[in-house]
């Protein structure tokens, strides 16, 4: 049971799909419409849209401990040279700054468009273009661009420009006066032969088109531990693209240099300050040394006065160092305190011998210059700023405990060396008075000789260090000429098909769901597996019936389809009673059962039509009758005395074609078809008629048709075009799924005529098309 049911549920689903399929094949000429639609906004959008091109650009930022390989720096490391440690995500947001990028834009003239007018877009020509512009003396800075229209005949000196709707006659080479300022022209040597026309110049704000060409780079890291940059911008000129990006490298590399040269200018300038200071002191010193030996006729020192000389000037040596560094430590100090909160860099590679200090103020001063640039090219609200500031006043708090520490140390070499030179005062005091003046003398040109030479040593190192300074990065791939990336031709075509089916099925997806009437035939597939034995199609005829003897018009033969369709049902079976019914009322059942009844006459057949639909009968009016004088189905119904011949009486339309009416409207027609006496009349017509139609109410509306499903061999269910709604459906599906109705077939009736004719089906396939001049278009 399980596999038949799990079977029969698989052919209900494959048919389901089959009806839904036919139900959107219906609608090809619109998917049709729409594919070619679609294929041409694509074909156009692909010839018309300006194309994007992106240039790419691979760049190595050095880490101070990343990599092994060799750079210029290496070789003056001696000198005590830290490059510090890059910060990458700053450096990205820096490549792509507007900041950096308007050194760009300056250097390669961006600020100047040209354009070639075209006549569904402009083409940028950028160098391409027929004049360049010798100078620009803007008034002040433009708000807004400055764009003309420029006209020169062949050969011509002279131009003319559109602007602001006049026309303003100028001459290349010389000054042209605009509202925004004096503009200079010239011809490019390539076009001086050619006339110039549907040219437009452009001059923008560089700040403007800085912003413009930055918001268009992109910057990444090929790895997440690499510091290999991609750098990456669209433009719509190839050449330019590939241009901009080897310009941005080298405003780049520029901008690393300076930041690193600021320090160490910072830290000359400290030096020169001391040096300057020291020359006078060394020239006043070497004055007294040869006035006190020529007054004194003295030339040199004794032996013993030469040793206490040379011991004095190793004292004097290291204490001199000593001092060199308590001055730098003194400077540092008062640096720092004095801007604890807007930091400015120190001197660094000055002659502190202490590598823990010297490395806490290389990477104060590598802070401080990340803080620069954050500042200058990433705005002071950018949140890093507040990182970098916290980092500072760490930082600053220790290096001032450092150098509390380093003082420290300092005072005690210092009281040691102070000790040392005590006692080489009892040397001195065995020796004559002149000697030892003439040592005192020396001594203190010593000290200051020694400083100065060391001062001297410091400042050739910084200046050496300054003059080969390099970047911190390098370029592994340069850029390109840009490829095209945008649009996509094979993308575009993929998008059109698919846009050029999906839309118009959910166009009629949603026109389906809120179109809730039955429309064709294609219509009741995918809704019922309740097979279509007929079509009818609609008429304007006020006469009820329309089939005739030799009547060939269309709606007679569609009857008689029917008829032919009928007469393969239940072949071998009793089926002599035929039940009309549908969902609501005004669908057709009366109609449908006079004109069928009728076929079936005109075929030889002796047919009874009974009136069931006891609620609102019309077979009386349906065939111009006037009021019988037999009595009607209810009167047989209730009274005992009425036979069934007295019911039944013959028509006008045909000899064959009898009828039984209703005759008064009862107050309970479902207790009526209820009685016994129903089932017997049913029985003796079968025995004189060959066939019995049964016209019943609404089965949607009343239960009465239901209870005469055990007199019915065949139903006929009746849908009407644009009259029954599909949820209506649902009653005949359930009702053949629970097997109430025998033999359920569904009559489609009310189908719309148009000058091609009527085009119908049924269960067996057969369809037929005609055209009937005589026959009013609904």
């Amino acid at each position: 049971m399980r596999t038949y049911s799990s079977n029969l549920s698989n052919e209900n689903q494959i048919s389901r799909l089959r009806r839904n399929l036919f139900l959107y094949l219906r609608y090809w000429k619109y998917f049709l419409i729409s594919m070619i639609v679609f294929l041409l906004l694509a074909h156009l959008y692909l010839k018309y849209t300006t194309p994007q091109f992106i240039s790419s650009v691979k760049l190595l930022v050095h880490n101070e401990n990343g990599g092994s390989q060799l750079t210029e720096e290496a070789i003056f490391n001696d000198l005590g040279f830290d490059p510090g440690t890059q910060n990458t995500e700053n450096e990205l947001e820096i490549l792509k700054s507007s900041y950096l990028m308007a050194d760009v834009v300056k250097k390669l003239g961006l600020q100047y468009v040209t354009l070639k007018k075209g006549y569904v877009r402009n083409v940028d020509l950028y160098n391409d273009g027929p004049v360049q512009v010798l100078n620009w003396s803007p008034v002040a800075t433009p708000s807004k661009s400055v764009s003309f229209e420029i006209y020169s005949p062949r050969g011509s000196s002279e131009y003319e420009i559109k602007y602001q709707q006049k026309k303003i006659k100028a001459q290349f080479g010389s000054p042209l006066r605009l509202p925004e300022g004096n503009l200079t022209l010239v011809r490019k040597m390539d076009f001086t032969e050619n006339e110039i026309k549907d040219i437009v110049f452009q001059i923008h704000d560089v700040e403007s088109m800085a912003s413009s060409l930055a918001s268009r780079v992109s910057a990444s890291t090929v790895g997440k531990r690499s510091t290999i940059l991609q750098v990456s911008i669209t433009d719509i000129h190839p050449q330019r693209s590939k241009e901009v990006l080897n310009e941005l490298m080298s405003a780049y590399d520029v901008s690393q240099i300076n930041d690193k040269n600021r320090i160490l200018k910072n830290t000359l300038t400290f030096l020169d300050e001391r040096i300057d200071l020291l020359t006078g002191e060394v020239k006043e010193v070497d004055g007294d040394v040869q006035r006190f030996k020529s007054s004194n006729k003295i030339t040199d020192l004794s032996s013993e006065g030469n040793l206490i000389m040379q011991e004095a000037n190793t004292y004097s040596k290291t204490l001199t160092e000593i001092t060199v560094q308590e001055e730098i430590l003194n400077n540092i100090s008062a640096n720092l305190s004095r801007n604890s909160n807007d930091f400015e860099f120190v001197p660094t590679n000055s002659g502190l011998t202490n590598l823990t200090l010297n490395q806490l103020l290389e990477s104060f001063n590598q802070l401080l210059l990340e803080r620069e640039k954050i500042r200058t090219n990433l705005g002071a609200s950018h949140p890093n700023n507040a990182i970098v500031a916290q980092q500072l006043a760490n930082l600053r708090l220790n290096i001032m405990e450092n150098i509390s520490s380093i003082r420290n140390d300092i005072k005690i070499n210092k009281n040691i060396l102070q000790s040392k030179e005590s006692a080489l005062t009892g040397k001195l005091s065995s020796l004559p008075l002149r000697e030892r003046q003439l040592i005192e003398i020396q001594r203190q040109q010593n000290i200051k000789q020694n400083l100065y030479n060391y001062l001297l040593q410091k400042r050739e190192e910084t200046a050496l260090r300054l003059a080969v300074t390099v970047s911190n990065s390098r370029i592994v791939e340069p850029a390109k000429i840009g490829k095209k990336f945008k649009p996509k031709p094979n993308y575009i075509w993929i998008l059109a098909i698919f846009s050029g089916f999906l839309i118009p099925l959910l166009a009629v997806r949603i026109f389906l769901f809120f179109v809730d009437t039955i429309r064709s035939e294609e219509d009741l597939f995918p809704l019922t597996n309740v097979p279509i034995i007929g079509s009818i199609a609609l008429s304007k005829n006020k006469n009820t019936v329309v089939v005739h003897d030799n009547n060939r018009s269309p709606i007679a033969e569609m009857f008689r389809l029917i008829r032919a369709n009928f007469q393969f049902i239940g072949q071998g079976t009793n089926n002599k009673t035929i039940l009309l019914t549908s969902s609501t009322s005004g669908e057709g059942k009366s109609f449908i059962s006079i004109n069928f009844g009728l076929t079936l006459a005109l075929a030889g057949k002796k047919v009874c039509l009974i009136e069931l639909d006891m609620r609102k009968p019309k077979f009386l009016n349906y065939l111009g009758l006037k009021q019988p004088e037999s009595k009607g189905i209810t009167e047989y119904l209730i009274k005992d005395t009425i036979d069934w011949q007295s019911v039944v009486s013959p028509t006008d339309l045909h000899p064959y074609l009898s009828c039984a009416l209703c005759g008064i409207i009862p107050p309970n027609p479902s207790e009526l078809l209820l009685s016994d006496k129903l089932v017997q009349l049913i029985e003796k017509l079968k025995e004189h008629f060959d066939y019995i139609i049964i016209d019943t109410p609404p089965v949607g509306m009343v239960s009465d048709a239901l209870l005469l499903t055990k007199l019915a061999d065949t139903t006929f269910y009746i849908v009407r075009q644009e009259k029954t709604l599909k949820s209506q459906l649902r009653i005949i599906n359930e009702l053949s799924e629970q097997s109430k109705l025998p033999r359920p077939y569904i009559i489609f009736n009310g189908i719309k005529y148009n000058k091609r004719g009527y085009r119908y089906g049924y269960g067996y396939g057969y369809g037929y098309g005609y055209y009937d001049e005589s026959m009013t278009k609904n």
